[in-house]
């Protein structure tokens, strides 16, 4: 939240335009595609073949139930996404992010650049915090390629934006590049 303040208070104080893009990630957790998702983000962070298999056997013995109106369902393995109520799975989620949040960074012509107190360059590419996300930019331009990357990124590994939930702000009053 306080890299959101600075960069607001930055633009306001030095006349320059922010644009913030805000999307939502519809049932997160739970729609991470198992091959394309799961497997494929632990083995590019290096994840040893003998936690894959652990993670995978967990998620195999685990059984999900529903409750309807004649009772119980019978147990059934559900074969998507990180196991809500999980230990693992808000870490796992943290990495799942990874990829996408590592893509941001290296936009350098679509991040915040602001100057710091000592004359040092900070560049601020936007935040992610459970299964939202906020992306920052000095362009409408720059900021449309965040949003797109970001729905292209989740239509490879399973979660669906929802679109509903995105919200784009302009702060400022100076064009920059547009």
């Amino acid at each position: 939240i306080m890299k959101v303040i600075i960069a607001i208070e930055y633009a306001e104080i030095h006349s320059e335009q922010l644009c913030l893009g805000l999307q939502d990630v519809s049932k997160a957790y739970d729609s991470v595609e198992e091959l394309s998702g799961k497997e494929l983000i632990m083995e590019r962070l290096g994840v040893s073949a003998e936690f894959l298999s652990l993670v995978k056997r967990c998620d195999g013995a685990s059984k999900d139930r529903v409750l309807t109106a004649y009772g119980l369902s019978p147990g059934f393995v559900s074969r998507r996404g990180w196991n809500q109520g999980g230990e693992e799975s808000p870490t796992c989620w943290v990495l799942t992010y990874d990829p996408l949040l590592k893509w941001m960074d290296n936009q350098m012509d679509n991040n915040v650049v602001m100057v710091g107190r000592e004359g040092e360059l900070i560049v601020w590419a936007g935040v992610a915090y459970a299964d939202d996300g906020l992306w920052a930019s000095p362009t409408l331009a720059g900021l449309q390629v965040k949003l797109q990357g970001s729905v292209d990124f989740f239509s490879i590994i399973g979660p669906d934006m929802s679109m509903e939930k995105t919200h784009v702000c302009r702060l400022g009053s100076k064009l920059k590049g547009e």
